[in-house]
C-alpha cells in the first residue's frame, strides 16, 4: 500500500425508467456515470532489491465510467391466457454495457486504459417456469474479458496480474414445494 495514499473523491449519476407497461412485462432501463479523481487502484511495481513484481494499491488517476443497463422480463402465459394464476412461463434477460477508462493518470502506462476489474459487457439471460408447487429455471450468465491491474497487462511471468478473460455459465435448477417440504435441485455448466 502507498504510504502516500489519499482519499479518492468522486460523485455519481444515473437516471432510468422503470415500469409494467402490461401486466405481464416488467421493465427497466438506465444509464449511469461515476465520476473519481484520485482513483485507488493497482499498478504493477518491481521490487528494485528482489526484481519481482508486485501489486502497489495507490491513487492510480482520475476515472470515468459511463454505461447502460437494460432489464426486461415477459410472461408469455400471462400474454397469451387468462389462466395465469396457475402458472408461468417467463422469459428474462439483463444486459449491461460499461464503459470505464483511466483519465489525467500519473503513470503513463495507465493513462486511457480500462479500469481493473470492471467488464465492459455483462449478459444475463433465461426462462422460468412454474405450475403450482413446481419451478424450473435455466439461466445463461456472460461476462465479457477484464483486466485486474490498471495498466491493463495481458499476464505477468508470475501470474500475479493479466486478464480474465470471457467466460461463460450456465445453470438449471427446479424446485418444488408442498405443504411445508421443499426439494430442491441445481446443475451449473462453465
Amino acid at each position: 500500500v502507498d504510504p502516500d495514499l489519499i482519499d479518492e473523491r468522486g460523485f455519481s449519476a444515473d437516471i432510468g425508467i422503470r415500469g409494467n407497461p402490461t401486466k405481464w412485462l416488467n421493465l427497466d432501463l438506465g444509464v449511469y456515470g461515476l465520476f473519481y479523481q484520485d482513483r485507488i487502484g493497482q499498478v504493477l511495481q518491481t521490487d528494485s532489491v528482489t526484481q519481482r513484481l508486485f501489486r502497489l494499491r495507490t491513487n492510480v488517476a482520475d476515472s470515468r465510467t459511463v454505461g447502460i443497463e437494460l432489464f426486461a422480463e415477459a410472461d408469455l402465459i400471462a400474454a397469451l391466457s387468462s389462466r395465469a394464476h396457475l402458472s408461468s412461463f417467463s422469459i428474462f434477460v439483463n444486459f449491461a454495457w460499461t464503459d470505464a477508462i483511466y483519465l489525467r493518470a500519473k503513470e503513463p502506462a495507465v493513462a486511457g486504459r480500462e479500469v481493473e476489474q470492471v467488464s465492459p459487457v455483462t449478459l444475463r439471460s433465461g426462462m422460468a417456469w412454474s405450475y403450482r408447487g413446481f419451478r424450473a429455471t435455466l439461466q445463461g450468465h456472460y461476462i465479457h474479458r477484464q483486466y485486474t491491474d490498471a495498466t491493463n497487462a495481458e499476464q505477468t511471468a508470475t501470474g500475479i496480474a493479466g486478464i480474465i478473460p470471457s467466460y461463460f455459465v450456465a445453470d438449471f435448477s427446479a424446485a418444488y414445494n408442498w405443504k411445508k417440504l421443499s426439494l430442491e435441485i441445481g446443475r451449473a455448466h462453465v
